[in-house]
């Protein structure tokens, strides 16, 4: 569930992300399932969508967002 994804950064750009489905609240943050555009990325497919947390994301070298799930969750 959505506690296991309480730390470390996790790829969740939502240009790499289809069939959105909202799940519920956790802590404030919106919680979604989805199908991943590039079947061979093998992060969760649970969690939060980066562009609504700016203040919990970065860039990676790819171009990609990503959030830091320990400084949204526990911080």
């Amino acid at each position: 569930g959505v506690g296991a994804l309480g730390s470390g950064f996790a790829l969740s750009d939502i240009r790499l992300k289809k069939n959105i489905q909202k799940l519920g609240v956790y802590r404030g943050a919106n919680i979604y399932s989805w199908d991943w555009v590039d079947a061979g990325i093998s992060d969760s497919n649970i969690g939060v969508i980066a562009q609504e947390h700016p203040e919990h994301a970065f860039e990676g070298v790819d171009g990609y967002l990503r959030v830091d799930y320990g400084a949204l969750f526990n911080g």
